[in-house]
């Protein structure tokens, strides 16, 4: 991985740090090594591109959108989501699941499919 784009460390990077507790959280040791077996750190000790995608700089974005009918002619709903991914992910999945009615439970390798109550 190249480090094209570096985050700049003055900018709040909320959404990286949260990711890395979470290993705190499960006890999981996060220390110089598992930076660098995870590539958040490159072979000169800076960040990489994937700190970035991590961090509240991250400059993609995620759409969604929800249509009236079948056609997809006229637009229900759209968001745009922005922030790290993980943030985006979070976010679209909430604004999907909003309106998808329909459920899937796994029991083992068969899946039952069935509307959600509200």
């Amino acid at each position: 991985m190249t480090n094209t784009r570096m985050p700049d460390p003055s900018i709040k990077t909320s959404h990286l740090i949260r990711s890395l507790l979470n290993f705190v959280k499960r006890g999981l040791d996060f220390g110089e090594a598992q930076k660098r077996s995870l590539h958040l750190i490159g072979e000169d000790g800076t960040f990489t591109n994937l700190v970035l995608l991590l961090s509240d700089q991250c400059i993609h974005t995620l759409k969604t959108g929800v249509f009236e009918e079948r056609e997809k002619r006229v637009f229900q709903d759209r968001q745009e989501f922005s922030g790290s991914l993980i943030q985006q992910l979070e976010e679209s999945f909430q604004c999907i699941n909003r309106f998808n009615r329909s459920q899937a439970d796994f029991f083992g390798l068969e899946r039952k499919e069935g509307l959600r109550l509200q």
